[in-house]
Parts: C-alpha cells; sequence; structure tokens
C-alpha cells in the first residue's frame, strides 16, 4: 500500500511537496522544495529514494532535486521540454506510467503514476495521478490546479493553454479524485471566488471550514466533485469568461 506524506515548505510562496512510501519501504518524491526534510525523513525509515518527479521547471518546484539526486543516487524525472538546468535522468510524455511497487498487491494490482500534460501555467507542466488497486485516486497537479483556483500563466505560460488544459481535466477526472496541489493558496482562492460567485454556499460552507480552530491545513484536500462548486475556472462557461477570471485573478 502507498503512503504519502504533505509536506509543507513554510516559505513566502506557501509550497507543498509530497513524499511516497512503497510497502518496500522506497521512496519517491514530487516536486521537492527542501531535500534537508525529505532526507531526515527517508533516512529515519532507513530507506532510499528512487525516483524524484517534477511537474515544471519553476525553482520553487526543483530547488531539493539536484541534492537529492547526488545524496540518493536517484532519478529526476520531467517533461522532455522541462525548462531547467537540471539534467533529466527520463523524460515523460503522457500517458506514460511509471511503476511505484515492485510487486502486485493481493488484489493482483501494482501501484503506478500516469502522466498528463497539462500546459498552461508552463509550457512544460505535467501532472501525475495515482493509481492504486486498478482505479485513479488523487491528482498531483503542481501548478495547473490549486484547491479552487489555478496557476497563473506570468512566467512562460499561456491563459488560453491552460484554459484547454482544464477542459481536458475535465474530461479525466471523477468526481473523487483529490486535487494535492503545489502551494496552499486556499482562502484566498476562496474569497476570490466569493467576489465572483457571492450567493454560493458550497464557497461560504468550505471558507467556514478552513478557518475552524480544528482544521488542518496540510491534510485536507478537496476532491472534483468539490472543485466543480466552489472553483470559478471549473466553473467558467467559455474561454472568454476563463480569461476574465485569470486576469481578475491576477490583481485581486
Amino acid at each position: 500500500m502507498i503512503k504519502i506524506e504533505t509536506i509543507f515548505a513554510n516559505n513566502s510562496l506557501s509550497n507543498y511537496y509530497y513524499l511516497i512510501n512503497n510497502e518496500d519501504n522506497e521512496f519517491f518524491v514530487i516536486d521537492p522544495f527542501e531535500s534537508e526534510v525529505v532526507t531526515q525523513k527517508i533516512k529515519k525509515m532507513n530507506g532510499t529514494l528512487k525516483s524524484i518527479f517534477l511537474t515544471h521547471g519553476h525553482h520553487d518546484h526543483i530547488r531539493g532535486a539536484l541534492e537529492l539526486k547526488n545524496l540518493f543516487n536517484s532519478k529526476i524525472l520531467g517533461h522532455n521540454i522541462l525548462n531547467t538546468k537540471i539534467k533529466i535522468d527520463q523524460f515523460v510524455k503522457e500517458d506514460d506510467q511509471i511503476l511505484l511497487t515492485n510487486e502486485r498487491n493481493a488484489n493482483g494490482h501494482n501501484s503506478f503514476l500516469t502522466v498528463i500534460e497539462t500546459p498552461g501555467h508552463t509550457k512544460d507542466h505535467v501532472c501525475y495521478m495515482l493509481n492504486e488497486n486498478n482505479k485513479d485516486q488523487l491528482l498531483f497537479t503542481g501548478d495547473t490546479i490549486f484547491q479552487a483556483g489555478v496557476g497563473n500563466c506570468h512566467n512562460g505560460g499561456d491563459p488560453k493553454v491552460l484554459y484547454n488544459t482544464i477542459l481536458k481535466l475535465k474530461n479525466i477526472l471523477t468526481n473523487d479524485i483529490k486535487i494535492y496541489s503545489g502551494h496552499d493558496y486556499i482562502e484566498n482562492n476562496l474569497l476570490f471566488a466569493k467576489s465572483i460567485d457571492a450567493e454560493n454556499y458550497e464557497i461560504d460552507k468550505t471558507l467556514k471550514l478552513i478557518r475552524s480552530d480544528q482544521f488542518i491545513n496540510i491534510d485536507y484536500k478537496t476532491t472534483y466533485e468539490l472543485e466543480k462548486r466552489i472553483n470559478v475556472f471549473f466553473k467558467a462557461k467559455n474561454m472568454e469568461e476563463f480569461l476574465k477570471y485569470r486576469e481578475l485573478r491576477n490583481s485581486w
């Protein structure tokens, strides 16, 4: 069984990155911001880091990758047009499947990540879908989808391309898929969504939840079903409306 730990980087960008552990104590990391944190966690478990998955080439998503590669002799995986000075050991493309387990589980299934090309935030962006027990479970979205939002397109992106990527994901995702995003922007995204969709009960309900004393940001993951209700970019009726929201959010 795959275990996933969400790690929060207490930096100005509120990055999330993810450490995956399989039953053989082999680890995989998505978009490592801090090599020291990952190293400590793996060594504490007497594990090894097999692979480093990059969603795109922005510095806050690759910051710890090279040091981890050198420490553990790991492979770095990313899109073949990944815009980074870091050497990519294995290029990935649409529909590639990367095994996370060495043997089939009791139900006869492997666990793996499937690559989905998701340009828009950057040209080189990919997301990784986790399949376990022969079912898609969750999506590591990097900076394509945030909880209640989507990525900006300031640094090498294109909002029209991002719109088409969101259309693509709407045709792929099922309601119970959980969103594992690259940043914690949920409160600001919800407040922006409320400025667009003021009477939306689901937005108010989610805002109340995340502001409660019991709420723990690092443990909270939205589902695609909820995103369809609270994410104005998923609710946009056409490209014109999507681009309008993206421009408003840029300066909000």
